[in-house]
């Protein structure tokens, strides 16, 4: 029964309430001002009629608004909305559908069809989802005096078969239906009430709320539906109003099933990627959450389990990536709509002040390294030093892919080892690039393909002709770096960091760097050599007061010329 108390703060919009408002004026004004003043319909919930509405009614009439108020037959779900499309479908000029407690549900359904309904408001009622039931809805939540009010009752339909109805027991009626109602008005109400029919296994075949503006009003005294169900249904038809609205089910699907879902998503990925995302995954991401439904890990549990990973003294770098592996698949779980907002947001994460320094060759002391190696390895330092090519690059790197002739490298896979396994696939950032030589790198390619030939189609080979392994680092590469007399922690890579640094002593723009080393953006580049970037500062200042000096030269050599007198 209509409630002047059922009022509650979290309410999605301004809200009409039964003899009293919440937001009032704003509220009237709206109706009456938007949508070319709408004719409102009010429809009744269950073991009421229409005059439920009355002193609503009044009050509208009051304000110079045309209301319907038909009767609700509380039949079936079907037929009740089928009904109450058709009586709106009558009216002339659009249409704000009203509907209480299991009027709700009515009205979600009959807007569908209804073409010149523009808006609808929800007042304590049910706001059903497309096949969704009333019972589905109401196990969510702690059980109401509902349950223990209603009596049922049997009749008899034609055809001897019977139907089910139900009424509140009258002793009941004011406590369940009308708490702050006076007794002499729900007395009346309790003898005189209409039969609702078993409507709470049907399912509503659409919700009209995803498409039209609605506003709902929870009751915080209402027996009847719980509040905290009221707010759940509200929630999602405020969600879907803002696009943030996901099935509820989905967000039950536990973290491990989607994860494991989701990693047959990223098999395209590089195998060394794979594996380490694989250990990542099993050894910390799914002992923390792999039970935990998906939709209930929120931020702070993030941040929780971030801390616990650092605190267990785990390097700085190596929290980052845990967390990334997290972070990549709640980002698709969003997208996919299994959450309506990742919980990898706002996360402090560790600094990562260890990463290993890089060391910079001269171009002196990277002929001194090839020098020392063995001489079937004298090109591949060349190589590596003076195109910037990654380590599985270069490994990978088939002779077709050299162009002797223009002096340039075609860089389209890399050669990667796994549990001694080796794999031919894409690129760091799964791109191609071509990357120039000097000269005399291109001459030294062609006498090394004459000089170590592979049956495989390899450039760069083992001392048996196969393919390059990670033996290669322990065996040939860091012998050779003592030989040389350079730093004990000078790795490959460093070769790569060389590069950059010849580069950019040869002034070349940032731009240039990224291509040929393949870095995915041009900040990654920034990030790694930025450092080193001063000297072309410096190179650029000295170019800009050179043209400026220059610039006054010139000016003292003009002037306008006067002929002496004699």
């Amino acid at each position: 029964m209509p409630s002047s108390d059922a009022r509650d703060g979290a309410a999605a919009g301004p809200s009409l309430l039964f003899g009293q408002t919440v937001h009032r004026e704003e509220f009237l004004k709206k109706l009456m001002t938007e949508r070319d003043n709408p004719t409102i319909v009010l429809v009744h919930g269950g073991f009421v009629d229409a005059s439920n509405w009355t002193p609503v009614i009044q009050e509208l009439q009051a304000r110079g608004l045309p209301v319907v108020a038909p009767a609700n037959p509380l039949r079936s779900l079907a037929g009740d909305s089928a009904y109450i499309a058709s009586v709106v479908n009558e009216i002339d000029g659009p249409v704000m559908l009203v509907g209480h407690s299991y009027g709700g549900a009515v009205i979600t359904v009959a807007a569908a069809s209804a073409a010149n309904v523009v808006g609808l408001v929800y007042i304590t009622a049910f706001i059903l989802d497309e096949n969704e039931s009333f019972t589905e809805v109401l196990s969510r939540f702690p059980e109401t005096a509902l349950k223990h009010a209603l009596r049922p009752h049997h009749y008899r339909l034609p055809g001897n078969e019977t139907g089910l109805e139900f009424t509140l027991a009258p002793e009941l009626f004011q406590s369940t239906f009308a708490a702050d109602v006076p007794s002499e008005i729900t007395d009346v109400a309790a003898v005189a009430q209409r039969p609702f029919a078993a409507v709470f296994d049907e399912r509503a075949q659409v919700a009209a709320w995803k498409t039209l503006p609605s506003w709902a009003m929870v009751g915080t005294r209402d027996l009847m539906i719980h509040p905290d169900a009221q707010r759940f249904m509200a929630s999602a038809e405020a969600d879907l109003a803002r696009g943030t609205w996901t099935d509820p089910a989905l967000a039950k699907v536990r973290f491990a099933t989607y994860s494991a879902r989701w990693r047959k998503s990223v098999a395209h990925l590089r195998p060394a990627t794979l594996v380490n995302l694989d250990s990542r995954l099993s050894r910390h991401v799914l002992p923390a959450f792999g039970r935990w439904p998906i939709g209930n890990i929120d931020p702070a549990d993030v941040r929780a389990w971030v801390s616990q990973l650092v605190e267990s003294k785990l390097a700085p770098s190596t929290v980052v990536a845990i967390y990334r592996v997290l972070a990549r698949i709640m980002a698709t779980a969003e997208v996919d709509g299994m959450i309506p907002r990742t919980p990898c947001r706002g996360i402090k994460l560790p600094s990562q002040t260890g990463r290993t320094e890089m060391c910079f060759l001269s171009a002196a002391e990277v002929s001194r390294l090839a020098d020392a190696i063995d001489p079937r390895y004298r090109t591949l330092i060349f190589t590596a030093a003076y195109t910037g090519m990654r380590w599985g690059e270069l490994a990978g790197l088939r002779t077709e892919r050299v162009d002797l002739l223009r002096a340039s490298v075609q860089v389209s896979e890399a050669l990667t080892e796994v549990y001694g396994h080796l794999a031919v696939g894409p690129t760091k950032t799964g791109k191609r690039r071509a990357v120039s030589m000097p000269r005399f790198l291109s001459d030294m390619l062609s006498n090394h393909i004459i000089d170590y030939p592979s049956t495989d189609g390899y450039v760069f080979t083992s001392r048996k002709g196969g393919p390059l392994r990670r033996s290669f680092y322990p065996r040939d590469f860091k012998p050779a770096v003592f030989r040389a007399g350079l730093p004990r922690e000078l790795r490959f890579h460093d070769l790569r960091h060389t590069c950059a640094a010849l580069l950019i002593a040869q002034g070349a723009h940032p731009k240039e760097i990224q291509e040929r080393l393949g870095h995915s953006t041009i900040q990654l580049t920034f990030d790694r050599y930025g450092h080193l970037l001063p000297s072309l500062d410096n190179r650029l200042r000295d170019g800009l007061d050179e043209a400026y000096r220059a610039a006054q030269v010139d000016a003292g050599r003009g002037g306008e010329v006067i002929e002496l007198r004699r």
